[in-house]
């Protein structure tokens, strides 16, 4: 069977659905999956088994409905997708249905109940690491992995906070995520090695979270809890 995913973007949210899509394709399914064509490298290097389907946003013009919903739809048409799920619990113009589940559960459980998938699933993350491109990163940073520091992701697609609002330790240094390359993913060899982590709600707590990484670690909440992931790893909220 082929099976079609809509979740165009954002990172955080493909990180979220990638273990519903990886839970299909142990089940036989061929996964595709329509997403911004910016992130199509290095989605597709990191969760080789999906067909990741690039959505262009300067042809579709992202925030419009051929972006999120009818764009990814002839996509999968073309590959002949028998069913369709489409993981939005909210989208502007369209009735998306759902109401139950929509207004009674976090969007992330509400995405797997949708997809009737079991929730504890989505800490099954498993990513195709890249140990070059994490090398880069300490390379850039003139960072040493046994070297002690905090690390802060303060900026989100349309979030920020000041650095200075996490309570971060004194005596060592601060390293703030920044897009020093174009492949979120390359981040994750300093993630792990990082004495503390301060993050907002993002890809990067994201796959803290879901990879279940054993650091001491703070969530800066910034969304009523219908919008916040659920969390199990004992993070301390801000």
């Amino acid at each position: 069977m082929k099976l079609g995913i809509i979740q165009t973007r954002g990172l955080g949210d493909i990180v979220i659905a990638a273990p519903i899509a990886m839970y299909y394709i142990e089940r036989g399914c061929e996964v595709y999956w329509p997403i911004d064509s910016e992130f199509i490298e290095a989605f597709q290097y990191a969760f080789p088994k999906i067909n990741f389907l690039p959505i262009n946003s300067h042809d579709t013009k992202k925030g419009t409905a051929e972006y999120f919903y009818e764009s990814p739809i002839k996509e999968l048409n073309k590959v002949g997708c028998d069913t369709n799920i489409c993981l939005y619990s909210h989208l502007t113009g369209f009735d998306l249905g759902n109401e139950r589940l929509k207004n009674s559960l976090s969007f992330d459980a509400y995405k797997y109940a949708l997809a009737k998938v079991p929730f504890n699933e989505k800490w099954n993350l498993k990513i195709k690491r890249n140990p070059i491109r994490e090398g880069r990163i300490f390379e850039i940073l003139n960072l040493d992995p046994t070297e002690k520091f905090d690390l802060i992701h303060c900026t989100g697609s349309n979030f920020h906070v000041n650095p200075a609002d996490f309570t971060t330790r004194n005596d060592i240094r601060k390293i703030v995520i920044e897009p020093l390359t174009s492949n979120p993913f390359d981040w994750l060899g300093v993630i792990e090695n990082a004495n503390a982590l301060y993050f907002i709600d993002s890809i990067y707590s994201n796959l803290v979270e879901q990879l279940n990484l054993k650091v001491e670690k703070s969530f800066y909440l910034r969304s009523d809890a219908i919008f916040t992931p659920c969390l199990r790893n004992h993070w301390k909220y801000i």
